[in-house]
């Protein structure tokens, strides 16, 4: 698969609908810039700025090759942005853990590998 912003907005959009998310009350896609990176220690990371109301999220291509993945790796971005939204901190801490325990509940996502 060929990661573009274009499909990593797409599977964004398509997260928004799916619970927890649609509860979440997520960025609009509108707030959130999408980018492609050829990170190698990574598939994934997030930024926020100016207080939380702009998001960043970076793919990695070369660790990112298929729909699936790219789907998974995006509800774990999407959680790291429910953290800075609550202003919780800790990264992969409890709270992640709580909330990837639900998102992968939910959609069928394998815990272990999320």
């Amino acid at each position: 698969m060929h990661i573009t912003p274009e499909n990593m907005e797409a599977s964004y959009r398509l997260l928004l609908t799916a619970l927890p998310f649609r509860n979440w009350r997520m960025p609009h896609p509108d707030d959130v810039e999408f980018i492609v990176s050829l990170h190698r220690d990574r598939r994934a990371h997030h930024c926020a700025y100016k207080d939380g109301i702009r998001h960043e999220i970076s793919v990695s291509a070369r660790e990112v090759q298929s729909l699936q993945l790219l789907t998974e790796t995006m509800a774990h971005e999407m959680i790291h942005i429910r953290q800075d939204q609550l202003g919780l901190r800790d990264h992969h801490g409890k709270s992640y853990q709580r909330m990837a325990k639900l998102v992968c509940r939910r959609n069928g996502f394998d815990l272990a590998t999320f």
